[in-house]
């Protein structure tokens, strides 16, 4: 199956014929033919599928089709869980994080605790010779199955960071008495590998949450799965989880020691040497950091983590250029998560380049509002501007954030003294 999709909401369409799949999906929206595709245009997306793939399309009276799924709004992403074996890195809200798995998870994800609610989404790894469009129509007949009232929502093929993937949305019906359940489901193939994420809630909690699991279900990455022999994975585990182990009691050398054992069994792994320069560099070891980083970002180029961790290393050391190069190249790979634009308007400050660093600030605060030192950096920036009175907004808005945010108390008071 050749897929594309833009990833974008559509207003009213013109049509709205149904798409019927060989596979037994289908997809309502505009249909246009370009030689050998066909081209449909939802309310959610717009997807193209080789003519071989649709066995009708059936005509319908146009009716301006309605969204589906709740509106996604800025969403923040924050923290990244990388497993070496199951080769996969996935960037989640903030506040979330790996815990125990459920049922056939191979991982899940939970969030903070919401009243009587904690949210959780789970992954499994599954190795299979069907085509994704095949894997998903036994997956949704297994759903008709076992559950009561299952409606499909939505559904739609979807690129994930270059690979082929699909998405549904469902609606159906557990327990007794039967509770309405709401339920998203993403599959991303990399050959035989299908990798399926699954966040499912009551019908009433999933507003809350369905724009940030979808975010963090479309950052998934898939990279090759380490060489090595089942006795260096099991050594390199140990060796892992006792420096993670380490570094969470804040016995920083000993976290060092259990990571640079783990990065001898499975140098390839780019995450650990992320890891180790972070250790080296909270030890006051600079070129160490640096290094670690660097090997990092030999290993996987593509990755924001390393670039950026790399950045925040040379801004601690007044190395404006070249974080500037390091959190450019970060931001070009995740435009949407906050630190890296930042510290990017940061570095931008550190070279005088206030114009830049404003509107580079300006783009962090629109992406997390709730982040002080977005907000801080951002009053600096319209300082250096003589824009005052946006200035003291800015200042005061990170005191709010951040009651203790003593940089901006003092550039709050060097404002109010000003005008005196």
């Amino acid at each position: 199956m050749r897929t594309t999709v833009a990833l974008l909401l559509l207003g009213s369409l013109a049509a709205a014929d149904v798409v019927h799949l060989r596979t037994g999906g289908k997809i309502e929206g505009k249909v246009t033919e370009k030689g050998d595709k066909i081209e449909v245009e939802t309310t959610n997306g717009k997807v193209v599928f080789d003519k071989s793939e649709v066995e009708r399309i059936e005509k319908k009276p146009f009716e301006a089709p309605k969204p589906v799924l709740p509106k996604k709004l800025n969403v923040r992403l924050q923290t990244s869980y990388a497993h070496p074996f199951l080769a996969f890195k996935i960037y989640l809200p903030p506040k979330w994080h790996r815990g125990k798995e459920q049922g056939s998870a191979q991982a899940s994800f939970w969030g903070p605790k919401d009243v009587a609610y904690q949210p959780r989404m789970d992954l499994r790894v599954e190795y299979t010779q069907k085509e994704v469009t095949e894997y998903v129509s036994a997956y949704k007949e297994a759903f008709r199955k076992n559950f009561k009232d299952v409606s499909f929502m939505f559904e739609e093929a979807s690129a994930v960071r270059g690979r082929t993937g699909y998405q549904f949305c469902v609606l159906f019906k557990e327990g007794e008495p039967p509770i309405p359940q709401q339920a998203v489901f993403t599959f991303v193939t990399d050959g035989q590998r299908m990798y399926v994420l699954s966040f499912n809630c009551t019908q009433a909690w999933f507003e809350r949450y369905y724009g940030m699991v979808d975010a963090s279900m479309r950052s998934l990455r898939i990279y090759p799965i380490p060489q090595a022999s089942k006795d260096d994975r099991q050594r390199f585990l140990t060796s892992y989880n006792a420096g993670e182990k380490a570094y969470r009691e804040g016995k920083l050398a000993e976290a060092l020691t259990g990571f640079q054992e783990a990065a001898k069994l499975v140098p390839e792994f780019a995450d650990v040497h992320s890891t180790i320069g972070t250790l080296h560099l909270k030890l006051g070891r600079i070129p160490d950091a640096e290094t670690g980083y660097k090997k990092a970002i030999e290993i996987d180029p593509d990755d924001y983590t390393h670039h950026y961790n790399l950045g925040v290393c040379y801004l601690k050391q007044s190395k404006y250029e070249e974080a500037i190069g390091a959190l450019k190249k970060a931001v070009e790979l995740e435009p949407a998560i906050e630190p890296g634009l930042t510290n990017l308007g940061a570095a931008y400050l550190g070279k005088d380049l206030n114009q830049l660093a404003r509107e580079t600030l300006e783009k962090a605060v629109g992406t997390d509002p709730e982040s002080a030192p977005a907000h801080y950096n951002l009053g600096l920036s319209y300082e250096r501007l003589d824009r005052k009175k946006d200035a003291e907004r800015e200042y005061k808005e990170a005191i709010k954030i951040d009651p203790q945010h003593e940089d901006a108390r003092k550039s709050l008071d060097r404002l109010t003294k000003g005008k005196k």
